[in-house]
């Protein structure tokens, strides 16, 4: 009985976790404007109908075990793996009670719903792996009917033929368990039971040594719900920072010119490489996926801190990425290059720029996307970030000067070395305003500066370099001891009243509350950084 309850435990968990997330994607999301959002609500509804279905069906079988097994019930119950066991439908062979009958039917045919729907919900969120697919809300409206008319009509016609077949045979016989579509469905959803009986004919003498394989292949099938509610709604959740977020543009050098050549695939091979590395560590950090531009990433952080971490962090894990080897010296921003034994270019080469939102810089609008139910940021504050990022070569992390300053202030804080150098000043042409530009660099890929001076020069007004800052020094050139401390003393306070406020605000605004806004509603920052 040791199989059995665990069997029991676990597909009740599946149970509820099903139900629970169906629950909360209904409540949570505006199901019409998305056909992804749609598809996985019917998919996980479909799937709490089984799960529940099933675990009646286990505890009927426990309860009443010769009544619900007439033809092998003995056999299953004297088995390791219980007497009910989640593969004693398939060696159903009569049942004349109604309540198995009404069971067993239920069960099928929401398994077969169950398969069926995962068909277009794979085939959508293929297309937004693939790209940033947005149709519209009325072009997803018109997506979902259109699964809604075709996917349910089949389902219909399974339920028709099951509950045909029982009411003509008078309970669940061997011709309702053989419908077709029904031992498709169970050789898809029941391949460790397939394995196992393969080696059970071919063992015929050994079966007993089975049991126990058997009996934890029925377990894992029990809890497959279980682990993909988990999967889709307990993971920890990226929030879109609201009060004066810091923002990370990045793009890859030279990127039109690697998807020219030949069939693409030796690029497309690298951009997988880059965005999953990119992805891996927002999380890390807390960052926001804004959107994508091509290869170029729009992102969001929550402190100057974390973005700053992040982008060194992006730097180091690009350098060490397993690049395809035919991506090496394609391009010469893709040609490998060493100084002394260090290496210090390797792979695609990602130039990014840092800029931090505040009120000087004129009013931030806030915006949920109607169809993603992304938050999108509209201010001066994101078009300087966008042209830092466009600035800097190919590997170089440019900054502007609220974020050079926090460094100077900071520098412990930052869990990679690094080093911050003046650039110059760069004019942003669409705002018609000046910033000033450093660089920051990776204590160990400090060899790289004498590849951006060059390039630099022709794209921003220059000044002389000056030596070369490590940020362990707490005092910047040409400050006295006590400016420096006031200075630090001001951005003490300010890094506070900005946790303060992203606190108060993440109490009474959720990210479930953000998506159930109007997409027409706007938010505009009126508190100071």
């Amino acid at each position: 009985m040791a199989w059995t309850t665990l069997a029991i435990v676990t597909m009740g968990l599946s149970c509820v976790a099903t139900g629970v997330t169906s629950f909360s994607l209904r409540r949570s999301w505006d199901l019409q404007v998305s056909s992804v959002r749609w598809l996985f609500f019917i998919f996980f509804s479909c799937y709490f109908v089984f799960c529940l279905s099933r675990v009646v069906y286990m505890l009927v079988g426990v309860i009443w075990p010769l009544q619900s097994t007439t033809d092998v019930g003995d056999q299953m119950l004297i088995n390791r793996y219980s007497g009910l066991a989640v593969f004693s439908v398939l060696h159903f062979k009569v049942s004349h009670s109604a309540v198995i009958t009404v069971l067993l039917v239920l069960g099928d045919c929401a398994l077969f719903a169950v398969a069926t729907w995962t068909f277009p919900l794979a085939y959508e969120l293929r297309l937004i792996a693939a790209r940033s697919m947005d149709r519209g809300a009325d072009k997803e409206k018109e997506q979902i009917r259109w699964y809604l008319w075709r996917i349910w009509v089949l389902i219909a016609i399974f339920v028709l033929v099951e509950i045909i077949l029982a009411a003509v045979r008078k309970g669940y016989t061997s011709y309702t368990q053989r419908c077709l579509l029904a031992v498709i469905i169970y050789a898809i959803f029941t391949l460790q039971f397939q394995l196992a009986s393969i080696v059970l004919y071919a063992m015929p003498n050994r079966e007993y040594k089975l049991m126990d394989f058997i009996s934890v292949s029925a377990v894992i099938y029990c809890i497959s719900g279980l682990a993909l509610a988990i999967t889709t709604m307990c993971s920890q959740t990226s929030e879109p920072p609201l009060v004066n977020p810091v923002f990370v543009f990045t793009d890859i050098q030279q990127s039109s010119a690697l998807w020219g050549v030949g069939d693409g695939l030796i690029m497309q091979n690298a951009t997988e490489t880059h965005d999953n590395i990119l992805r891996s560590l927002l999380m890390k950090y807390r960052g926001y996926e804004i959107t994508t531009a091509g290869d170029a990433f729009q992102l969001a952080f929550h402190t100057v801190r974390e973005a700053i971490e992040y982008c060194l962090d992006v730097q180091m894990q690009l350098l060490d990425a397993n690049w395809p080897k035919e991506l090496h010296g394609l391009l010469p921003a893709t040609k490998k290059q060493r100084s002394g034994r260090h290496l210090i270019f390797c792979g695609l080469r990602v130039r990014m720029g840092i800029h931090d939102a505040v009120d000087s810089d004129g009013p931030l609008v806030l915006d949920v996307h109607a169809v993603t139910g992304k938050m999108t940021y509209t201010g001066a504050s994101e078009v300087i970030a966008n042209e830092i990022g466009d600035v800097g070569d190919g590997g170089q992390i440019l900054v502007t000067r609220r974020i050079a300053d926090w460094l100077f202030m900071y520098a412990d804080l930052v869990a990679i070395p690094c080093m911050v150098d003046r650039v110059g000043e760069y004019t942003v042409p669409q705002i018609n305003s000046t910033v000033e530009v450093f660089q920051v660099i990776p204590t160990e890929l400090a060899k790289r500066k004498k590849k951006f001076t060059t390039t630099l020069k022709k794209r921003v007004n220059s000044f002389p370099y000056a030596d070369t800052n490590s940020l362990n020094i707490a005092t910047p050139p040409g400050w006295s001891s006590a400016a420096a401390e006031r200075r630090r003393n001001m951005y003490a306070w300010r890094e506070r009243r900005r946790q303060l406020e992203q606190g108060a605000l993440g109490r009474h605004a959720s990210q479930h509350a953000l998506l159930g806004l109007d997409h027409d509603a706007n938010f505009t920052r009126n508190s100071s950084m």
